[in-house]
C-alpha cells in the first residue's frame, strides 16, 4: 500500500511539472523575445507596441497560473457557515444563465429539496465549484444543448446527504481519459491549465464531500456530487 501511495506520489509531482513546463513555455519565449532584441529595435515603434502588448497579456497569464497553483497546492481553509443549499445553486445558475443562453443550452433545473435543507460549508467555494462544473459543460458543447442540474437529499446510516448532479449533452469522455480529469493538469482543451477539476475535486474533500464523474462518448458526460447536509 505505501509503494502505491509513493507512486502515486511521483505521478502526480511528474504531471505537475510537465503541466509547469508546458503552460510557460510560450509566455517564456515571447518575453526572451522581447528582451533580446529590445536594445536593437527601441526606436521600432511597431515592435515595441507589438511586445509591449504580448508581454503584459504572457505576464499575465503566468500570474494566472501562479494563482491557480496555489489554489491547489494550498487552498484557502473553508469558512463554513450553515447554508441553504437550493439558494446556492439557484445563484450560481442564475449567474451563468446569459453565458448558458449565448451558447445555446438549455438548463433544466430538477432540484427536489427546498429552503429547510441546509449544508455547512463556504458559500464561496462551492460556487467557484458549480462554475467550473458548468462552465466546463458549456466549453463541451460549442453547437449548443442540454444540460441538467439536479439537487435530492439522501439518507443512511452516516446521516444525510445532499446530492447535486450536472449532466450535459456534450460528446462525452473516452474511459481512459476519464480516469485522469481530476489529474493537475489533464485537459483536452485548447486552451485553460486543466487546473479546474483537480481544485473542485481538493474543495469538495475538505467539505468532506466527495465527487463521481460519469461518462460515456456520445451520451455526455455526468458530475455528482455529494456533501453531508442536516
Amino acid at each position: 500500500m505505501r509503494q502505491v501511495t509513493v507512486s502515486e506520489k511521483y505521478r502526480t509531482l511528474a504531471t505537475l511539472a510537465s503541466g509547469i513546463a508546458h503552460e510557460i513555455r510560450n509566455p517564456l519565449t515571447i518575453i526572451k523575445t522581447f528582451t533580446e532584441f529590445l536594445p536593437q529595435k527601441h526606436q521600432d515603434e511597431e515592435f515595441i507596441q507589438k511586445y509591449s502588448t504580448l508581454t503584459a497579456k504572457e505576464v499575465t497569464r503566468i500570474e494566472d497560473l501562479v494563482n491557480q497553483l496555489m489554489s491547489y497546492s494550498k487552498p484557502n481553509p473553508p469558512q463554513f457557515r450553515t447554508t441553504a443549499l437550493r439558494n446556492l445553486i439557484e445563484d450560481s445558475l442564475d449567474v451563468l444563465s446569459s453565458q448558458l443562453l449565448s451558447r445555446k443550452i438549455s438548463c433544466l433545473r430538477q432540484i427536489a429539496i427546498g429552503s429547510e435543507t441546509h449544508v455547512n460549508v463556504d458559500p464561496n467555494q462551492i460556487h467557484q465549484v458549480i462554475f467550473n462544473i458548468v462552465l466546463n459543460a458549456i466549453e463541451a458543447m460549442p453547437a449548443g444543448g442540454e444540460l441538467t442540474v439536479s439537487a435530492d437529499l439522501l439518507s443512511g446510516p452516516g446521516g444525510n446527504r445532499a446530492r447535486l448532479s450536472f449532466r450535459d449533452s456534450g460528446p462525452g469522455i473516452e474511459a481512459d481519459h476519464l480516469k485522469q480529469i481530476f489529474d493537475p493538469f489533464f485537459t483536452q482543451k485548447d486552451f485553460g491549465t486543466g487546473l479546474g477539476l483537480a481544485i473542485v475535486q481538493s474543495i469538495i474533500e475538505n467539505h468532506n464531500g466527495r465527487i463521481i464523474a460519469r461518462s460515456k462518448v456520445g451520451e455526455g458526460t455526468e458530475m455528482v456530487i455529494e456533501l453531508p447536509a442536516d
